[in-house]
């Protein structure tokens, strides 16, 4: 008998048995024929925090910079210097530390233990840290002008329980932008499981344009507009997908150098596939409704 839907409880059918660069138990991703969610089955019951940390100092730590500086450009569009801003699931701080400095107030929210002690000591003040998930927020602490999931809405346990109560903290007007990866972009549908962006071991949601949407939608937000967007990771994504054994977060000594090689050599692709919007990344920002 086929699982249903951890979701909707609706049928389901085969999506794709994809490639585990962690290599884990073997899993499968499945699609939801009612809600139209993928789901990775056997579901997982634990999705560790990935290492966040990029370059220290010097010229790669700035051009690291440069690039998700610019990868958060849509943040950046609907939440003006000044607005106060969770960063959900923010990791290490790499991206809130941006934030901050680009003049935001930045809350950042870590339920790993490691992580959040991370990013205490490479914020140094520029930003509160607070080790809980958003539903462990206190109730008081609300009114925020916008909240950031990077890469953080696919791992979660219940995706609707987090965005409805993400928008409780967030006043009316407010912002949420998403960033997650495309399950129906041009790499996944050419490349199908030696996808690297699957990662089956970490990833329980497999998420399209419309079913981010209809997400956000179901947990009251409106004015959605949901993009594929380019992002400063994704010429790793195509080459990686490519030549797995490249991939310096398996591999170390000298395919670690002909990875970082090989990405520079894929980037003018990635770059193609962005230009065609079907791209590896989507990026949704909606809105709390004024009433």
């Amino acid at each position: 008998m086929s699982p249903a839907c951890p979701r909707c409880s609706g049928a389901s059918r085969p999506w794709v048995v994809p490639y585990d660069r962690a290599a884990g138990t073997q899993r499968a991703v499945r699609r939801c024929d009612g809600c139209g969610i993928g789901f990775t089955w056997p579901q997982l019951q634990d999705t560790p925090a990935a290492p966040t940390d990029g370059p220290t100092g010097g010229i790669l730590s700035r051009a690291a910079d440069a690039l998700l500086a610019a990868e958060l450009r849509p943040v950046f569009e609907v939440m003006p210097p000044g607005a106060r801003v969770l960063d959900i699931g923010a990791g290490s701080g790499v991206r809130t530390r941006l934030i901050a400095r680009a003049g935001r107030d930045v809350t950042a929210v870590e339920p790993d233990p490691v992580e959040a002690g991370a990013a205490r000591r490479r914020l140094a003040g520029m930003a509160t840290v607070r080790q809980c998930g958003i539903e462990e927020f206190p109730d008081g602490d609300t009114a925020y002008d916008g909240a950031v999931l990077s890469h953080v809405l696919e791992h979660l346990a219940d995706p609707d329980a987090s965005l409805a109560a993400i928008r409780t903290r967030l006043r009316p007007g407010g912002h949420i932008v998403i960033f997650v990866p495309n399950a129906a972009g041009l790499e996944a549908r050419v490349l199908k499981g030696r996808w690297h962006a699957w990662e089956p071991s970490r990833h329980r949601w497999h998420f399209t344009k419309a079913t981010l949407a209809r997400a956000l939608a179901d947990a009251g937000y409106g004015g959605i507009d949901v993009r594929a967007r380019g992002g400063w990771r994704y010429p790793a994504t195509l080459a990686f997908s490519i030549a797995p054994r490249l991939d310096p977060r398996t591999r170390r000594g000298p395919h670690h150098l002909v990875g970082r090689a090989f990405v520079l050599a894929v980037a003018p692709l990635a770059a193609l596939e962005r230009v065609t919007g079907y791209g590896p990344q989507l990026v949704a920002v909606a809105r709390v409704p004024m009433s």
